[in-house]
């Protein structure tokens, strides 16, 4: 089990590098969106100064030019929130296939637990008596078939909080996928 633990330590740590370099994009991400609406306010109040200057033909030029400015910067900012919320599902996704892998290692756990609980309860306790040689190791054995009743139960119980855990990130990578199809 201290094996078991330290294995699922060492893949956690490197599976945290990577969703930290991923919520690092999502964070610069959000600073180009924010730059890129302060610059499409920008044209639209521009745009508003200008409506009073298109007696002129100069003027009318003037106020395409700031319309497609404008444009351009309003698909600047739908293109990154594309791009932010492609990021988020790709970490929502990474984040579920470390769950499932999780509830994956518990319900092994869990098989051998149950393997070796129900190898200790083929033996009647008047067998288990026989079979060791003092009442001290009789009741040890015993302790040890309530300890793994008890690791049945505590793994048991990890696996249903991942579970919802993996709900929850599902649910949460469904609604980015719509606000995905949203922008596009």
């Amino acid at each position: 089990l201290l094996l078991t633990g330290a294995v699922f330590s060492v893949a956690f740590l490197s599976m945290t590098a990577g969703a930290e370099s991923t919520q690092q994009q999502i964070d610069a991400k959000n600073a180009e969106i924010q730059r890129l609406e302060a610059d499409a306010a920008k044209y639209r109040d521009t745009l508003g100064g200008i409506g009073q200057q298109t007696k002129t033909l100069s003027g009318q030029i003037q106020t395409i030019d700031k319309s497609i400015n404008g444009l351009a910067a309003s698909v600047k900012v739908t293109n990154a929130k594309i791009s932010r919320t492609q990021l988020e599902i790709t970490q929502l996704n990474q984040d579920i296939e470390t769950k499932e892998r999780s509830i994956q290692r518990e319900r092994a756990q869990i098989e051998n637990l149950i393997l070796t609980l129900a190898a200790g309860e083929r033996e009647s306790p008047l067998e288990i008596l026989l079979k060791n040689e003092t009442v001290a190791s009789f009741f040890m054995s015993l302790d040890n078939i309530v300890s793994l009743q008890g690791n049945i139960q505590r793994l048991l119980l990890a696996v249903r909080t991942e579970r919802e855990a993996l709900s929850q990130k599902k649910g949460a990578a469904e609604e980015k996928k719509v606000d995905l199809s949203s922008l596009a």
